[in-house]
């Protein structure tokens, strides 16, 4: 299927939308400023949970390790693995 230039461009603010929408994410994030590697130290640790990152404007939670985005639940919280190895559901939106 062929799409042209302006039928994408009119559909992108969409796609952009349900993509943060199954992140996690606010539906206003510019999810394309959010790199897989970005250095610029907006990522901090979790305490007690040191293999995640939580990003301090969108408050998405990453594998620190991978990158990985993890998806929120409905309700905001995503579940991760504490040093102590318990799984617990942490609150990522605020």
């Amino acid at each position: 299927m062929n799409y042209s230039l302006q039928q994408i461009q009119e559909a992108l603010p969409a796609i952009l939308k349900d993509i943060n929408l199954q992140l996690g994410l606010p539906t206003n994030s510019n999810l394309l400023n959010l790199t897989i590697n970005d250095a610029s130290g907006d990522w901090l640790p979790i305490e007690g949970a040191s293999k995640y990152e939580q990003h301090a404007e969108t408050r998405a939670v990453r594998n620190a390790k991978t990158y990985r985005i993890l998806a929120t639940t409905k309700s905001g919280y995503v579940n991760i693995v504490t040093d102590q190895g318990e799984r617990v559901m942490y609150r990522a939106k605020p």
